[in-house]
């Protein structure tokens, strides 16, 4: 606690400057809309960033109000709360292509480059501190509920891919996964979480005061800060983004796709960093990320019909062409290959590695390989993750213990210990 008390006053010093930045920012990005693109799009990142960070913050401390069980979730998707409101306002402007960018590329920056850091980076401290090449990063039995999140919303993304369209009946349905995924995660018992010790220090600061008691004030008054922020920056982020594309003589959807999802989700893959340099930490990182991404997978989806149908902008379902398809397959490819590997419980950095090279290439190369057959980079890509993920299952079969895991899981929903 002495500690504490020391850093109490840098750390006080730092959120109250970024909550004043956030609302300089936003404010002035609200009222100059005539400002040069590419200096507005770096005041809205600014503003995005910012925002982001005390959301972050204050979401990690939440995690000493909250019910333990399933506290892991709701950090996630407080965090990802920044990404939700860029979604929403492209939804509601109507913009379908920008809409599938941002959702799509949200998706993969999760897999690709946030799960990757966790593995590289445990991996490289695992390494420092043991002298060992080999690391592994092993999760418990109960991972398998977020698992079954991610093949629900896989299987339920067939349908879309088949029917081409997004509706009110995906929100339904993806609404109804998201409510199974997170009743599942409330009933299974308390697990341990990290101390006070392990948060970073502004969310250390903002867990406990030096008397002991929570900070719950500034909890909730960050919160309201970066949330309202992040929303009144949204439609001047997104626009000077579009605008800003156009001067650098870059694709509008390859900002929208990747720009825009990277500065919202960047004080989340800053706090997985943190956790996962103490290597103990790191499955829990890990499994806060995958929780982020399985958010995105069913509300990120569900809220964008909604918004869609009742925007001025838009109205009945969200089409799917044959680009939009593409984006998804890919994006679904990634993600069942990631939940295989999560199956077996095992981890490895040569996982890592593979979501982050393929991720890169698609990113280096949106539409062809070159000296490859004229197709698709996205069909391609997507055709390798399928055979790595068969690969996987053959590697793996006999280590995976589905009955087991599926058996203690079941007994930890029913409130039973088990066998």
């Amino acid at each position: 606690m002495k500690e504490g008390r020391r850093l109490a006053p840098a750390e006080a010093y730092l959120l109250h400057s970024l909550a004043a930045i956030a609302i300089a920012a936003a404010f002035y990005a609200r009222v100059n809309h005539d400002d040069p693109a590419l200096r507005l799009a770096s005041i809205c990142g600014v503003t995005v960033v910012a925002s982001a960070l005390l959301i972050a913050w204050a979401a990690e401390a939440t995690q000493f109000y909250l019910s333990q069980g399933f506290v892991v979730a709701v950090v996630a998707l407080l965090q990802v709360l920044p990404e939700f409101a860029v979604e929403a306002y492209i939804s509601w402007s109507g913009k379908v292509d920008l809409m599938m960018a941002n959702a799509t590329g949200s998706v993969r920056l999760l897999i690709g480059l946030g799960w990757s850091l966790i593995l590289f980076t445990a991996a490289a401290s695992h390494r420092i501190r043991h002298h060992e090449g080999r690391f592994v990063l092993r999760l418990r039995p109960e991972a398998l509920v977020e698992t079954a999140g991610f093949l629900a919303a896989m299987a339920w993304f067939l349908v879309i891919l088949a029917k081409r369209s997004l509706s009110l009946l995906d929100t339904g349905v993806l609404g109804g996964v998201y409510a199974l995924y997170m009743l599942a995660l409330y009933r299974l018992p308390p697990e341990e979480k990290e101390g006070i010790e392990d948060l970073v220090a502004p969310a250390r600061f903002l867990a406990v005061a030096p008397s002991g008691r929570p900070r719950t004030k500034l909890v909730v008054f960050y919160f309201v800060v970066g949330g309202a922020t992040i929303f009144a920056v949204a439609e001047p982020f997104v626009e000077s983004l579009k605008h800003s594309a156009l001067e650098l003589g870059l694709p509008t959807f390859f900002v929208i796709q990747w720009i825009a999802p990277f500065l919202s989700e960047f004080p989340e893959k800053v706090t997985a960093f943190y956790w996962a340099q103490k290597v103990k930490l790191a499955p829990m990182a890990l499994l806060n990320m995958v929780s982020s991404t399985v958010n995105q997978w069913t509300l990120l989806f569900a809220m964008i019909p909604l918004v869609y149908r009742i925007s001025p902008n838009g109205g009945g379902v969200v089409p799917i062409d044959a680009h939009h398809a593409e984006e998804l397959l890919l994006s679904m490819a990634m993600t069942i290959y990631g939940a295989v590997v999560l199956l077996s419980r095992r981890v490895s950095f040569r996982n890592g590695l593979t979501l982050f090279v393929l991720w890169l290439a698609g990113l280096l190369f949106p539409n062809r390989y070159p000296g490859l057959p004229d197709v698709s980079s996205h069909l391609l890509t997507a055709g390798l993750f399928g055979a790595l993920t068969l690969l996987e299952i053959g590697r793996r079969w006999k280590e995976m213990a589905l009955r087991a895991d599926l058996a203690h899981t079941w007994a930890l929903l029913r409130g039973r210990a088990p066998a």
